[in-house]
């Protein structure tokens, strides 16, 4: 039974207390409901006290509902805001996770506030949730993790409805809710302050002052007991709920004049401002000694230290964490030792600093790593080596491979010659420089690194990996290289080394792109799930990178996007980002969404680093973007820039650039020089680009037939492994067969092409139709049957689904708002549908 079962009046006052601040929002309320009917889901957006937290209780009341919400102090927890809502989930792949919540909420409503405090893990399940029932959330302006939550709750298609601060007759209305005498002097000072902000409002007009929040709230806090002082200081400091923080007595008070709330977790403040005005006020002793008791109530040992840590006492902090980690998954491990580095102290500090770091990059948590390896301090003999070796790594992972290849180099003249820290040192030397693509001194390294790790007996699963890839950057024997990787990740396996083997999975799955591109995706499926049951985050991250990739070249754009966005809404490590932007760029220019991929090249742009393989993904995408708005001298700049910028660099997939680089001067007219040989042998995906770039020579020179048959021989050898290549190559040969004269068999091959684009391949069904028109096909834009949206209906209500106001959409259509307004009512009578949300979602269901 609840600690407040007997003050039910209690609970009765403090709900309308929350329900009097809905004053004014009848319009928001009539639109979230509006949307739980349709079973759609929507995102609140506002500044602290708005109102948010209260329009979603107002817009669920009647309806089963699951409520969670993100904490602050523990947005390092998986997939906490959803456990909060359905209780425990089990340790298993997002996918699973999605259906296990999905199952609980059944025809309910999943409420998640908070949403900025959320940590990666739930962020990015959450197209997993969206469309399969209705999510309501809602998100603070002003946050370190709001752009995060916003991002992902735009890839997940959550509709976006911004909460405004009420305007000055409501401001005057809610005031005299609480203060019927409220003077008209007053109530011009109250509506200068209050700001619109429904929580300043009562505030203030509890308090009977028209100064400040913190004055305001002072006023109510000084007609309570020391004990219920007590108890608000205590949650103010814990920043999670509490079981039972105080006497029942003390409980029911603070509940009944409308300071705390009951949830299934237990208790804490109305407000997360209310917690932040009190924490304010706590001197440095009280607040140490109030952090002290939450971590003696707690039960989460991550909890716990942060506690003990915040109260000052940083060996309890570093006992805990170090005792947790020892029990724990190797993700969670890390990050617990990472904690307990921060607080170490004394002659073993260094040491734990160093061991903590070597474990968090592992596991690709960077930032982390900084943090526990602290600031350079001056340790020498092995662990000095060891600390350079990650310094490293931590250089390398911000795109400076100089500095990193340098600093390894220095690690290495610093250890003792013959030793097995040397041995993995080579290993870390030759890895840089496999990834600074250096050919075959990266292969002559990376043998010369498994020799010496064999010959003192130690694990050689790192060492197996980077000749592997060494090996695949030289354009090596695919079965060689695959099974070099395979060979690691079962060392790993057997050596208990998770790290390395999901690190092996993750080459795995990128190596099918010149491979059995299913099995790679099963695969990479496989090794994400065995991630997330690991706790390592940041390698399911870089997994997925590569299944993006993988995903795109296997000819499916929209999941690349759709699961790029989820990506890319999450914290995720540079490289990574760069990668995973690149890749949903080229498919946005794929799917003909080019505003869409400019903004993505722009953001991607901000992030590369300067070697190749930092950059090339974002830069080809650029390319490719201007190519395919009819810019063609552009895309020659762009790519002749990055040709002659890297010129002796060997780097497989750099064909693709010489591939737009020569499409962009044919359609200029230009002359193209003659090919070279590959400096080395090309990997099964890189071969038929040679194949097409001869057959656009032979087109430039006038051998159409030659050409047509060189062009459908590029695409037979894309076929497997890049689709997007694949329908241009055929779409090339029906081209070539057209203007040869043979319209019979230029209809059929482009007929093909037409048959793979379908209405997926925007830029080039376009090509290909203009060519069958040329040849004698009918082809036009189909027609609207009676009733049906039009082109320009269906634009906007895609806008007023990814969360656009009239005004916003307006602007960027350049349109007045009237006309979208107009728009929108039209579609709406078409599809019977009797709100403005209503209309998108039925719009997006029958597109």
């Amino acid at each position: 039974m609840s600690a407040l079962a007997s003050a039910g009046s209690a609970s009765h006052r403090a709900r309308d207390a929350r329900e009097s601040q809905l004053v004014g929002r009848g319009a928001e309320l009539a639109e979230l409901r509006s949307i739980i009917d349709s079973r759609g889901s929507v995102i609140l957006v506002g500044e602290s006290g708005i109102g948010k937290s209260s329009l979603l209780e107002a817009a669920t009341a009647g309806f089963d509902r699951a409520v969670g919400g993100a904490l602050g102090m523990l947005r390092f927890i998986p997939y906490l805001p959803l456990v909060r809502a359905v209780g425990p989930l089990p340790e298993s792949d997002p996918a699973s996770i999605a259906v296990a919540v999905v199952d609980r909420v059944a025809d309910g409503v999943l409420v998640l506030d908070d949403l900025h405090w959320a940590d990666d893990a739930t962020l990015g399940i959450l197209d997993r949730l969206a469309g399969r029932v209705p999510v309501l959330a809602a998100v603070r302006t002003g946050d370190d993790g709001t752009e995060r939550a916003l991002a992902a709750a735009r890839a997940s298609a959550l509709a976006e409805l911004r909460v405004r601060p009420l305007p000055e007759h409501d401001t005057i209305d809610l005031a005299r809710r609480w203060r019927p005498e409220l003077s008209p002097g007053d109530s011009r000072e109250l509506v200068a302050r209050a700001g619109g902000n429904p929580l300043f409002i009562v505030e203030l007009a509890r308090a009977g002052v028209t100064t400040t929040l913190t004055l305001a709230l002072e006023h109510r806090l000084r007609g309570l007991s020391a004990e219920e002082r007590a108890c608000l200081e205590l949650l103010a400091v814990a920043d999670v709920p509490l079981p039972r923080p105080a006497s029942r007595r003390v409980l029911a008070r603070l509940v009944d004049v409308g300071l705390l709330t009951e949830t299934e977790q237990g208790f804490t403040t109305c407000h997360a401002l209310i917690a932040e005005v009190i924490g304010r006020q706590l001197a440095q002793p009280r607040r140490r000694a109030l952090h002290r008791r939450v971590a003696a109530l707690t039960g989460d040992p991550a909890t716990r230290a942060r506690q003990l840590m915040a109260a000052g006492d940083r060996a309890a902090a570093h006992e805990v964490a170090a005792a947790a980690a020892a029990t724990s998954p190797p993700g969670l491990r890390a990050a617990l030792l990472g904690l307990a580095a921060e607080c170490s102290t004394g002659p073993g500090a260094p040491r734990q600093r160093v061991e903590a770091a070597e474990a968090l990059v592992s596991t690709l948590l960077i930032e982390s790593a900084e943090r526990a390896l602290g600031p350079d301090d001056d340790v020498a003999g092995e662990l000095g080596v060891r600390r350079q070796a990650v310094r490293a790594q931590i250089r390398f992972s911000h795109g400076d491979s100089d500095g990193a290849l340098a600093a390894v180099e220095a690690a290495i003249e610093l250890a003792d010659p013959g030793s097995a820290l040397v041995a993995r040192l080579l290993v870390e030397r030759a890895w840089i420089v496999t990834l600074r693509r250096e050919g075959p001194r990266a292969v002559a390294l990376a043998r010369e690194a498994l020799a010496a790790v064999r010959a003192r007996g130690l694990p050689d699963a790192a060492a197996q990996r980077v000749l592997g890839v060494a090996v695949s950057i030289v354009g090596g024997d695919f079965d060689e290289y695959v099974g070099l990787y395979e060979s690691a990740a079962a060392a790993a396996r057997a050596a208990g080394d998770v790290a390395e083997e999901l690190f092996c999975g993750k080459l795995l799955v990128a190596s099918h792109e010149s491979g059995d591109q299913a099995l790679g995706i099963r695969l990479g499926e496989r090794f994400v799930a065995r991630a997330a049951e690991e706790g390592m985050v940041a390698l399911g991250q870089s997994i997925r990178a590569s299944l993006v990739s993988l995903v795109y070249s296997h000819g499916d754009p929209e999941r690349a996007v759709r699961d790029a966005h989820a990506l890319l809404a999450e914290s995720i490590e540079r490289r990574v980002r760069a990668m995973t932007a690149g890749f949903a760029a080229a498919a946005l220019v794929d799917l003909g969404r080019i505003e869409d991929a400019r903004r993505m090249t722009a953001a991607g742009r901000t992030i590369v680093s300067e070697d190749i393989a930092g950059c090339f993904d974002v830069l080809w995408a650029e390319a490719e973007l201007a190519l395919a708005e009819g810019r063609a001298r552009e895309a020659l700049r762009l790519a002749d820039a990055f040709l002659d910028r890297f010129r002796d660099v060997d780097y497989g997939d750099m064909s693709f650039m010489h591939v737009t680089r020569d499409w962009a001067a044919v359609e200029l007219g230009r002359e193209l020089a003659p090919l070279g040989a590959p400096p080395r042998s090309l990997h099964r995906q890189h071969v038929p680009t040679v194949i097409e770039r001869q057959a656009l020579r032979l087109l430039t020179a006038g051998q159409n037939e030659a050409a047509a048959a060189t062009f459908a021989s590029a695409a037979d050898g894309f076929e497997p492994y890049h689709r997007r290549s694949e329908i241009r190559c055929r779409w090339a040969a029906g081209e070539s067969l057209r203007r040869a004269d043979r319209l019979v068999d230029a209809r059929a091959a482009l007929e093909l092409a037409e048959r793979l684009a379908g209405d997926r391949w925007v830029p080039l069904a376009n090509r290909i139709r203009r060519s069958l028109r040329h040849a004698g096909a009918r082809r036009s834009a189909p027609r609207q049957a009676a009733g049906a949206l039009t082109a320009r209906e269906r634009e906007v209500l895609e806008l007023v689904g990814s969360g656009l106001t009239n005004t916003l959409i307006a602007a960027r259509l350049g349109v007045a708002p009237r006309t979208v307004a107009t728009l929108v009512t039209n579609a709406g009578a078409k599809l019977g549908t009797r709100s403005r949300a209503q209309t998108a979602l039925r719009a997006a269901e029958t597109s």
